[in-house]
This record gives C-alpha cells, structure tokens and sequence, in this order.
C-alpha cells in the first residue's frame, strides 16, 4: 500500500513537471506588447513593442527578421494586425526581453523596416525585397 502510494506520488510530479514544461513553452513566444498606427496622406507607419522572452538576444538582425516576418505573415498569436484597409509602408520596432522590462519602457535594441527608395510607394506585405531593416540605437545594454 505505502509503496503504491509513493510510485503515485513520484508518477503525478513527474506528470505535473512535464506539464509546466510543455504548457510554459506556448507562454514563451514572441508577444506584442503594445502597438500604433500612424497614418498620413498614403503613408501608413505601424510602431510596436516586442516582448522576445529571452534572457539575451546575441543576434539582433535575426530576431529581427524573425519579427518582421511574424509581421508580414500577421503570426503573432496575441495580436492580429489590420492591413484590409492600409498596409504599412514603415515598420518601427522596440525589442523587451521580458514583460518587466516592456512595463519599465526599457526595451533592449530598436529597429526599423524602411523603404529603400524614397518614393515611399511599397509596403511591407506586397513589396518586402523594396526594404530593408536598419538598426537603431541600443536602449538598455
């Protein structure tokens, strides 16, 4: 009886790690933790903070492709962006490690996705080999 109950209670820790393992796995992706749009004429800017949930980011131009794409592909699992009516033609984002750092407004690095040309013509969606992401300043490094 005593040796059931311990291999119960071994059985429902192991079942109870695994499970906040797998089910904080979902919680760690990319979140938007806030976003605006800004419209003017025809030129739509799309302004967004990233939480990655990371400890560190050592490769900043990948995450922020990553982010981009996420962007384009509208992926992001808290957050749908409209582009029905405007897609952007400028993408700014500030990257947070974490929520407390997203809550503090100390975000880790910034980038945007602009347009090559000047004419300001393309947009995001449609038109992402007229862009290209240039780095911003570092804001908590």
């Amino acid at each position: 009886m005593r040796r059931d109950y311990i291999i119960g209670c071994i059985i429902l820790t192991i079942s109870i790690t695994l499970a906040v393992m797998f089910g904080s796995k979902e919680s760690q992706d990319m979140l938007v933790y806030s976003s605006s749009s800004a419209s003017m004429g025809g030129y739509h800017s799309e302004r967004i903070t990233v939480i990655a949930n990371e400890k560190g980011i050592s490769d900043k131009e990948k995450c922020a492709e990553k982010i981009v794409e996420k962007c384009r592909e509208n992926s992001f699992k808290n957050v749908r962006f409209s582009y029905d009516l405007s897609k952007p033609n400028e993408l700014v984002v500030t990257i947070c490690l974490n929520k407390k750092e997203a809550d503090e407004g100390e975000g880790n690095f910034k980038f945007r996705y602009i347009q090559e040309a000047e004419e300001r013509q393309y947009n995001i969606i449609d038109d992402p080999e007229k862009f290209r992401i240039e780095m911003l300043e570092e804001t908590n490094e």
